[in-house]
């Protein structure tokens, strides 16, 4: 399943502000050409905690907006590959939101066990 981490620090040398670097974590068969982070100056991060879509989405919005914007190819890159496993991720992430309640459950079920 893909996923995407953000992380909040100092990546340019001698900048003194923080930028915001989005690390995407994807599958095994992921083209060995496709970027796997990208840095956003706090100003224009919206601080997205959602599905790994809806980040370079969003990314991808933003820099359209910018007269240069010289990654803006290697995320459309890679909003284009994450649309291909957009309903696969979706069904991984139930699948295992699913297991987590079902262990959940037994777990309830042991306490009230020893309960009785």
């Amino acid at each position: 399943m893909n996923k995407v981490v953000r992380r909040q620090g100092r990546y340019y040398f001698g900048e003194s502000e923080e930028q915001s670097c989005y690390t995407f974590q994807f599958r095994d068969d992921v083209p060995e050409a496709l970027e796997r982070s990208f840095i956003i100056s706090l100003d224009y991060d919206k601080g997205w905690d959602c599905s790994p879509l809806d980040v370079i989405t969003g990314i991808v919005e933003m820099w359209e907006d910018f007269f240069l914007a010289p990654q803006l190819q290697k995320a459309k890159d890679v909003m284009e590959y994450l649309q291909k496993w957009e309903v696969q991720d979706k069904i991984e992430s139930l699948l295992e939101e699913q297991d987590k309640l079902k262990k959940r459950l037994c777990e309830i079920e042991e306490e009230l066990e020893e309960l009785n």
